[in-house]
């Protein structure tokens, strides 16, 4: 996967998450095609983790 650029902001409330030791919720929502999913995927990339993605 190629790096993400920018979404430095992003980038540090995913990690602030991850480093959480609570239960943690995060809702990303934008216009299409900008790259949400791809931060995501990114982001917990080496994590077991599940998520829920979701479409309206």
């Amino acid at each position: 996967m190629k790096e993400v650029i920018g979404r430095i902001e992003q980038q540090l409330v995913l990690g602030q998450a991850l480093q959480s030791n609570e239960a943690e919720l995060i809702v990303i929502f934008g216009k299409s095609r900008v790259g949400k999913t791809y931060l995501i995927r990114k982001s917990f990339l080496i994590l077991p983790l599940n998520f829920l993605m979701s479409t309206m």
